[in-house]
């Protein structure tokens, strides 16, 4: 994964990726409203294969239901076809949890889950956890 120095949280480079526009628009406010400019967003699984890899994020919001191919396939396709982004954190936006898709998540060492309405105390816990692990291994 690249090493680059980030010293704040606005410093963040987030993808988010969800089939929904009201999912992304919401998620994208939370990100401004802590202040993190650098985020790009995609409503469309394809597209979104090689925006990733040259986006280079340090953070993935991945929805689980798309139409044509879900949230786990998506992130196998994309770890195989940009190998790089292994190393990238990815929490999943679901509607319900249930036990095959955390067993299967959890394979894929994925870093966690967002239940959907996604509440804006959790996106923040998920963007500290992600800056905290991404500055102490610079």
């Amino acid at each position: 994964m690249h090493q680059r120095q980030i010293n704040t949280v606005q410093q963040l480079k987030v993808y988010i990726l969800d089939d929904e526009r009201i999912v992304v628009n919401i998620l994208s406010d939370m990100l401004r409203e802590v202040g993190i400019e650098n985020f790009q967003t995609q409503t469309n699984p394809v597209e979104a294969l090689d925006d990733i890899a040259q986006f280079k994020p340090d953070l993935i919001f991945l929805d689980v239901m798309m139409p044509k191919i879900n949230g786990l396939d998506f992130l196998k396709k994309l770890r195989t076809k940009h190998p790089h982004t292994h190393k990238i954190p990815v929490f999943y936006l679901t509607g319900h949890s249930n036990e095959n898709f955390v067993m299967e998540a959890k394979k894929l060492k994925v870093s966690g889950y967002l239940l959907k309405p996604v509440e804006f105390s959790k996106v923040k816990l998920v963007l500290a956890k992600t800056f905290k692990k991404l500055s102490s291994s610079l």
